[in-house]
């Protein structure tokens, strides 16, 4: 693979993930808007049926956005690698500049925080489901 190619490959990669990852967190922030305001409206068969919904959508983008990341951050040692080598056309690649150890950090808690923001969300659907929190916790 030429060093063009590698850089190309990189940007549309993060640019993949960006998109991914605003596409993920909106979906998100709309599902725990709505769980704020209806969800203790909702019968019990469409809560399940939202919840569901929202567990396998939310979990195939989550994997999808591990995947991404982890290639993303493999594509970046291959890139600082490859920058090392005397004549090599990627001396200017950003990839270089980040610590081994970061890079083997940085998808671990990327992966931890997407599970830990998707797992909140349907905490907070239950807790607003029991009237704990979310619009019929208000007073009226």
């Amino acid at each position: 693979m030429t060093d063009y190619e590698l850089a190309t490959i990189y940007t549309d990669i993060g640019t993949n993930l960006f998109t991914l990852f605003t596409i993920y967190y909106s979906v998100i922030f709309a599902f725990v808007i709505a769980s704020h305001f209806v969800a203790h409206e909702l019968p019990r068969t469409m809560s399940v049926l939202v919840v569901c919904l929202y567990f396998v959508t939310m979990a195939l983008a989550a994997y999808q956005q591990s995947v991404l990341v982890f290639t993303f951050i493999e594509l970046g040692i291959k890139i600082k690698e490859e920058a090392l080598i005397p004549g090599s056309d990627l001396e200017w690649h950003m990839a270089k500049t980040v610590p081994d150890v970061l890079a083997r950090i940085i998808p671990w808690l990327f992966t931890s925080a997407n599970a830990f923001v998707y797992v909140g969300g349907i905490y907070y659907f239950i807790l607003c489901r029991r009237g704990q929190l979310g619009a019929a916790a208000q007073p009226k």
